[in-house]
């Protein structure tokens, strides 16, 4: 789950994500929403974002949440 913003998402999109902006201010919305049960891997440009978005995320309930290791510049420079 990609949680850059729109303009940083079109810069360097990954095909296939799910992109839920977390600066928006429906992303606590979004995110209860989705299914409790299901497995997510965050990402962001730098990591503090995803960071954020996986405490909420586990404050709501959701328990399989994980960080993508180096974040996005990992990516990038794979």
């Amino acid at each position: 789950m990609d949680v850059r913003t729109k303009d940083e998402y079109l810069n360097a999109p990954i095909q296939e994500t799910y992109l839920i902006d977390i600066n928006e201010p429906s992303f606590p919305e979004k995110v209860a929403d989705m299914s409790k049960f299901g497995c997510y891997l965050l990402y962001g440009d730098e990591g503090k974002r995803s960071e954020s978005a996986a405490r909420l995320m586990n404050r709501l309930g959701f328990n399989r949440v994980y960080l993508l290791d180096g974040w996005i510049v990992s990516w990038r420079n794979r």
